[in-house]
């Protein structure tokens, strides 16, 4: 393949370096702006180029040396090349841009909250296996990079999966380890029964508490306790095989006191004690039980009836009882509870259309919006923009040395709007 020398001007919102040449576009992987290097493209399109770095013929003051080893060829970071700082920026003006370029809205600055910990923060591990190889998919493809250690998880979880490495089957597909306070889960997925020394292993492991097979769509536990119990926010919570939890605890504390700060601020006629909030996607109820004490009522409507069950279970043994959770479709359930301020963090796709026009109809005081996707996020506000404005947002790196960035905005009803 052909080379070229690009002079980068730019970082596009994945970490990719921006040059322009012979009036095309390079998307340069492992490129910063201020750099020249020399890159060869490996897909070519009428207007752009994707290319990957060859050389650095002139450094960028940003660039750092990724302490991975794999960095090159796994597809889970693509950020370790540049420095903390650098990561930061792009992030944040990554949120700005599609603000301005989707919602229309032109804010200067954000604050961004950085990660105290920006190594071994996740409390979980998704590996894929494919032909008793296991790791995580290489970039662009779906190959599997194995590695001795992934920086971004918790340590044990690398030394549970080193563990049980060599008793990986060509039957077995993927391996999912979770981490809490109280120990570990472990998910293992196939079709035919595991090998009695993956599983004997794993009982030698004190720390590791529970074990599933999950076999044709099914949790079947092998061992060990039903769910396993972390705390967060002052609360315990129980977390079962396909319940979503976030990855990065500090952060999510962190992400959730600035949504009931944002709560609290709304709350101009300090009546929010009389007030019900709907909270949609609510998962095992982190934030429904989070906010309970300074509401009158909090309803959770998830779709997953494993997280609506776990979230029961947490009201109870917070001792919470102004909490209702519903197992059902959000796009349903919208129109039929009457509340008075939204709480939403739905998945990267954002709000469906019938959710948009749910609140265009029921007109909530107040939005809290948590979004894991800005330019989804902007793509909400903007459709809502006529009857809501942007009072607050702020980010927050949940995952660092990628390019996802976690968002928090308050949205508030305009005066001519009630």
């Amino acid at each position: 393949m052909k080379q070229v020398e690009l002079n980068i001007i730019d970082i596009s919102y994945e970490g990719k370096g921006i040059a322009r040449k012979d009036n095309l576009v390079y998307f340069t992987d492992n490129a910063i702006d201020g750099e020249t290097v020399t890159a060869e493209a490996y897909e070519t399109k009428p207007k752009y180029v994707k290319a990957k770095t060859i050389q650095i013929l002139k450094p960028s003051k940003y660039r750092t040396e990724p302490k991975c080893a794999v960095y090159n060829k796994c597809g889970g970071c693509s950020l370790r090349h540049m420095s903390y700082e650098r990561q930061l920026k792009l992030k944040k003006d990554t949120v700005i841009a599609n603000l301005k370029r989707i919602a229309h809205i032109n804010i200067a600055d954000i604050t961004i909250h950085q990660n105290p910990k920006t190594d071994y923060y996740r409390n979980k591990a998704e590996y894929k296996i494919k032909n008793g190889k296991i790791g995580f998919y290489e970039d662009k493809s779906h190959n599997i990079v194995t590695h001795e250690e992934c920086l971004l998880l918790k340590e044990e979880i690398n030394n549970i999966k080193k563990s049980i490495e060599k008793h990986i089957t060509k039957d077995m597909t993927a391996l999912t380890i979770k981490e809490a306070d109280d120990g570990y889960m472990v998910i293992a997925e196939s079709d035919k029964t595991l090998p009695d020394k993956l599983i004997n292993t794993l009982k030698e492991n004190n720390k590791v508490i529970s074990v599933y097979q999950r076999k044709q769509n099914l949790n079947i536990q092998i061992y060990g306790k039903q769910y396993i119990t972390d705390s967060l926010c002052g609360l315990k919570f129980q977390i079962s095989p396909d319940s979503f939890y976030q990855v990065n605890k500090m952060q999510t504390e962190r992400l959730y006191n600035i949504a009931k700060h944002y709560l609290k601020a709304a709350d101009k006629n300090n009546n929010l004690k009389d007030k019900t909030v709907l909270d949609l996607y609510c998962g095992i109820g982190t934030i429904s039980l989070f906010i309970a004490d300074s509401v009158k009522y909090v309803i959770g409507v998830e779709i997953v009836k494993e997280a609506i069950d776990n979230a029961k279970s947490n009201a109870k043994l917070n001792a919470i009882e102004n909490c209702q959770f519903i197992h059902a479709d959000v796009n349903d359930a919208i129109l039929q509870i009457e509340y008075d301020i939204l709480i939403a963090d739905p998945p990267r796709k954002g709000l469906d259309d019938s959710v948009i026009q749910a609140i265009r109809q029921k007109k909530p005081e107040n939005i809290i919006y948590i979004s894991c996707n800005s330019s989804t996020l902007a793509r909400d506000i903007g459709q809502l923009s006529d009857l809501y404005s942007l009072s607050e947002i702020e980010a927050v790196d949940m995952f660092s040395h990628t390019s996802h960035v976690e968002c928090v905005t308050l949205m508030s009803r305009a005066k001519n709007q009630v």
